[in-house]
């Protein structure tokens, strides 16, 4: 599936290896719905959780080997994978000093998905 099915995406992507990785930041009465992610992590293994900015896990911790990748495309049913409370940015948190390497398509807009 294309990103052109939802032409309106916002592409969020680069390379960090802190703790906490801010990828979308808050904006006032706003949510974030990510759509699709590709992720990428260099040697050694670390674990990795989908945040919002005030902390809340929108994924489970994910234990990941050294040098692997994550692909979420889109879902069949054009859903989300996961979205913030309105006012609240999105982050990832990871256990390590690796290097995350990320590609997230989102939107960013009021009211409910």
């Amino acid at each position: 599936m294309s990103a052109r099915q939802i032409p309106e995406l916002i592409h969020a992507k680069g390379n960090a290896s802190t703790g906490t990785i801010a990828v979308v930041s808050a904006v006032v009465r706003q949510r974030v719905a990510v759509y699709r992610a590709i992720i990428t992590i260099a040697s050694p293994a670390v674990t990795l959780q989908f945040q919002d900015t005030a902390g809340t896990a929108l994924s489970q911790v994910l234990q990941l080997a050294a040098n692997p990748a994550i692909v979420l495309d889109f879902a069949d049913n054009m859903d989300p994978w996961f979205f913030t409370i309105a006012g609240v940015g999105l982050q990832l948190v990871q256990g390590g000093t690796s290097n995350v390497g990320y590609d997230i398509y989102y939107l960013q807009q009021p009211g409910a998905f």
